[in-house]
């Protein structure tokens, strides 16, 4: 097992509240004021023995997703004690994503589509000039969700999970990391939020079973 010592680890007693600036993916033209280019004080090196050694930029960087789940069901004639009887079970289940945020410290980019999403990956890479010895790392919460959706669209390079499309940890060829922050830490959303940011998980606030796509115009209650 690699011995990796990550120095950018925070705590309760650490985090500060900040005033997030939210920006548009279709708004931005200047990607440089969104996602700032690392200096030598935002990166730490690290020390892996199975891998090699590298750097990870300590942006503090979050990643989400909001879906539409469709289900249908069909009649099934079973037998139940000897009598047959008529029940409700799943026959299709679809969901598609209609909306996404990106964190990258006191930056909040919201985004529509997946070629958004894989569009602002690239200006990622590009700016903080990320690869295989030079790393940033993105929080998800869920990350088995998410996972589902864009492996498809990025070059993985490797992956540790807990069983079946459920990844724990995602690295890209591009030297950006996706990592479940559920996993690790034990507990809910709710609870990881209670303790380490002063946003709380909402509750109750949508209604998930309203359709909604790329193109369905959202109040800022649904954006998030």
């Amino acid at each position: 097992m690699a011995k990796v010592k990550y120095i950018d680890e925070c705590s309760p007693a650490t985090v500060q509240q900040i005033t997030p600036t939210v920006n548009m993916y279709c708004d931005i033209t200047d990607w440089s004021s969104v996602i700032p280019a690392p200096t030598k004080n935002d990166t730490h090196y690290v020390r892996d023995h199975v891998d090699g050694n590298y750097s990870l930029i300590t942006y503090h960087c979050g990643f989400d997703t909001e879906f539409y789940t469709k289900t249908t069901l069909k009649s099934k004639r079973i037998r139940i004690h000897g009598k047959r009887d008529t029940i409700k079970v799943v026959d299709t289940a679809f969901a598609y994503m209609y909306v996404w945020q990106m964190a990258i410290n006191d930056q909040v980019i919201i985004g529509r589509t997946w070629a958004e999403f894989l569009d602002t990956i690239e200006h990622i890479r590009t700016i903080c000039n990320t690869n295989s010895t030079r790393k940033l790392r993105i929080w998800v919460a869920n990350l088995g969700c998410e996972f589902q959706f864009i492996r498809k669209y990025l070059k993985i390079k490797k992956l540790f999970a807990r069983s079946t499309r459920e990844p724990i940890i995602v690295e890209l060829e591009n030297g950006i990391i996706f990592q479940d922050c559920l996993a690790i830490s034990g507990g809910s959303l709710a609870q990881l939020a209670k303790d380490y940011t002063p946003t709380q998980k909402l509750k109750g606030d949508l209604d998930y079973t309203v359709p909604r796509n790329s193109k369905t115009p959202l109040t800022p209650e649904e954006i998030g």
